[in-house]
């Protein structure tokens, strides 16, 4: 469950690092989006991890799986994500969302070096070419499938095309099919 929990992440996940302008307070939030057409994924993930929260807006028809306690994100989402990295660029907001972690469980920084560092963190933005750790342990571009298989696990392709892919049947005429027109 946890590599299809990442693969899934990886397409429909988002890590966030905000601050609350009226108590100056800075949260971090780990959330998975989807319809509410689909709103049993949510609650399964719930289940699994035996944590957080499922919330429906009934205005957009969507529904959002969302962890903000600091515990929670350390104990859980943290593990997860650290033995399973993400595969697409997604990885450097988690990065990002870990270093915040980290930064605001710090007893010793004070308040103005918490915020700095924070305002500092939630700045960077990754370069056009940006690629995860995860695809270090092979060499671009992948000459096989087999390649592929060091980075990226079958359950994380399912929790990947499940959150992002679609299928799809197309009827073409025979005679565009064969070429003829």
């Amino acid at each position: 469950m946890v590599q299809w929990l990442v693969g899934f992440t990886d397409g429909d996940g988002s890590f966030s690092i905000y601050r609350q302008s009226f108590t100056d307070k800075w949260n971090l939030t780990f959330k998975i989006s989807q319809s509410t057409y689909n709103l049993r994924v949510l609650y399964y993930i719930k289940k699994q991890l035996g944590v957080g929260t499922v919330s429906i807006e009934s205005k957009t028809n969507m529904a959002s799986f969302r962890i903000r306690d600091l515990k929670t994100i350390g104990g859980i989402i943290i593990p997860i994500f650290d033995k399973y990295p993400l595969l697409t660029t997604k990885y450097f907001n988690y990065a990002k969302f870990k270093e915040a972690y980290f930064i605001l469980t710090n007893s010793e920084l004070t308040k103005m070096e918490r915020n700095r560092l924070l305002e500092d963190l939630q700045s960077r933005t990754a370069s056009e070419s940006y690629l995860s750790v995860a695809w270090g342990k092979v060499t671009l571009p992948l000459l096989d499938a087999n390649e592929a298989h060091k980075v990226m696990s079958k359950p994380w392709l399912i929790g990947f095309v499940e959150a992002e892919g679609s299928f799809y049947l197309t009827s073409i005429p025979i005679e565009l099919y064969m070429g003829l027109v």
